[in-house]
């Protein structure tokens, strides 16, 4: 991946992220909306923070394990979405 998609990568997960706390704020008192919201707006955020690549290479450490379980969903997600 080139430096310029790399950029553009970022850019749009800070935008998927700053749209999900727009609507998150704007559903606050739908708690069946918010917890959905939550969810997206926790896989944004560790896309965004680079948790694929952290998650990567804690899979190709020694023991091979994922971080946790939750982390092991969230990159079981992204592994779907890129193929997809």
């Amino acid at each position: 991946m080139s430096r310029a998609d790399d950029i553009r990568a970022a850019a749009e997960s800070a935008a998927r992220v700053a749209e999900l706390e727009d609507e998150l704020l704007a559903a606050k008192d739908d708690e069946s909306v918010t917890a959905e919201l939550k969810h997206e707006l926790r896989y944004a955020r560790w896309v965004q923070r680079g948790g694929p690549a952290d998650e990567e290479a804690a899979l190709a450490a020694e023991d091979g394990a994922h971080t946790n379980r939750a982390v092991a969903q969230l990159y079981a997600r992204w592994l779907t979405e890129q193929e997809g």
